[in-house]
């Protein structure tokens, strides 16, 4: 097993005393980050399932599908804040017992976190792309 020296050299690259205190602190905010998401996460689901069945017994189907959207958003955003929470806890791992596998561990969720998001992004401005171009030509056609 791999473990972290003081300075460990990688083509130039050293995760120093000051580095790794700057991990540690962002740890500390990603965990919070992650668990205040993960609380959110909780809260959508319960309005969903509100919104679901008050929604069907009072205003029908319109509120049962803003409540399926509410699970759907619950759902996106749960894989980011899984992420986020797993590179919390890896990199205070690897850092308190310099175990190196914990810190590639931690940066692949990070990145997994970022990667995510990313193709998230891409995805919704195509949503919003779409809907300009249909609207827009909605618009040009009345």
């Amino acid at each position: 097993m791999d473990t972290l020296d003081n300075n460990i050299s990688n083509d130039g690259v050293e995760i120093n005393s000051q580095i790794s205190n700057y991990l540690k602190e962002t740890a500390k905010w990603t965990n919070f980050l992650s668990v205040v998401g993960f609380v959110m996460i909780g809260l959508m689901v319960i309005g969903a399932f509100m919104a679901m069945a008050v929604g069907s017994s009072f205003s029908g189907p319109g509120a049962a599908a803003g409540g399926f959207a509410y699970l759907l958003m619950a759902l996106l955003y749960f894989f980011p804040i899984l992420y986020m929470y797993n590179f919390s806890k890896k990199i205070k791992i690897g850092l308190n017992s310099s175990i190196q596998s914990e810190v590639e561990l931690a940066f692949e969720n990070l990145k997994k976190m970022f990667k995510y998001m990313g193709v998230l992004m891409i995805v919704i401005l195509s949503i919003y792309a779409i809907f300009l171009l249909f609207f827009g030509a909605f618009a040009l056609s009345i």
